[in-house]
């Protein structure tokens, strides 16, 4: 074998090992999305309601891995989460404003493990028999204009609480990582355990601006925090087998957009990014595009 194989066997070792912890989780959590009700405010007594593709991909998972920096980012850690994250949910909803203040309804969404990939590379894939998992979380919302007269901005405040039942699956793995004297690396194999479900309340909370600087176009931004979920997907600990992992953490989100309203038909298109969340949950950039009427 050639000084070249050993350290190219030496580093998939390495990468191996960083991967090969005694336990493998893979949980299928929702992704990153911005409140469900944004856009113009509804307006005095009026209704509301609409359809979403919620949070669709625009960079995550694109394509081969292109750089060093983002191979390396792919390998995970002791202790990293290990996801299955969708890249497009589809949702809809309906709000009234009982005045130009207040508007309250609910939201729904839905999304599947075939619309999902993983985080990050060695998240295993649920076994075939367990694979028709789907989220569909719901809550209500509440949001609370500002308006000021004489001004074309309206800041509002935005509340959801959607209640979503967490799928994961847990493996054990069966052997241990070996490199033979050619070179070839042993990947050990993992067996299937169990799956765990676990039900979180999940809300939202966010700061709206929308400006409107026509009759019928406005222009919207958004900023605010979320609850989400995620595990220990790559356990060092095989005493931690019996223990889901599942719990909630906190992000934050941004973005902007702007919306088309005429007559009783509206139609809103936002770009969005996650920040200050751990650093192997990659949500990436995404986009919401809603439709619906409102009835005034």
């Amino acid at each position: 074998m050639t000084r070249r194989h050993v350290v190219l066997a030496a580093a998939l070792a390495l990468v191996a090992g960083c991967v090969n912890t005694p336990i493998r989780r893979s949980a299928f959590v929702p992704r990153n999305a911005i409140p469900a009700n944004h856009g113009a405010p509804i307006g005095d007594g009026g209704l509301k309601a609409f359809a979403q593709v919620n949070s669709f991909e625009l960079s995550f998972g694109k394509g081969p891995v292109k750089t060093a920096k983002e191979f390396f980012e792919r390998i995970p850690t002791e202790g990293a989460a290990g996801l299955w994250i969708p890249t497009v949910q589809a949702g809809a909803g309906i709000y009234g404003a009982p005045n130009e203040y207040i508007e309250v309804g609910a939201q729904a969404v839905y999304t599947r493990l075939d619309w999902a990939e993983p985080n990050l590379n060695g998240v295993l894939p649920f076994p075939a028999e367990h694979s028709n998992q789907h989220i569909l979380m719901g809550g209500p919302g509440l949001r609370v204009n500002i308006p000021i007269e004489g001004v074309i901005v309206t800041p509002a405040f935005v509340f959801e609480a959607n209640v979503a039942a967490i799928p994961q699956a847990v493996f054990v793995r069966t052997g241990n990582t070996t490199v033979g004297p050619d070179g070839e690396i042993d990947f050990p194999e993992y067996e299937f355990e169990r799956i765990d479900k676990k039900t979180f309340i999940l809300p939202t909370l966010a700061v709206h601006l929308t400006v409107t600087p026509l009759e019928y176009v406005h222009v919207l931004g958004v900023v605010g925090v979320q609850r989400n979920v995620k595990n220990i997907g790559f356990d060092p600990n095989i005493e931690n087998l019996d223990n889901h992992t599942l719990s909630g953490y906190l992000h934050g989100f941004a973005g902007g957009g702007v919306e088309g309203r005429y007559q009783k038909f509206f139609a809103t298109a936002v770009v969005h990014s996650a920040f200050a969340k751990p650093r192997e949950i990659r949500f990436g950039l995404s986009a919401t595009a809603s439709a619906g009427v409102v009835f005034n």
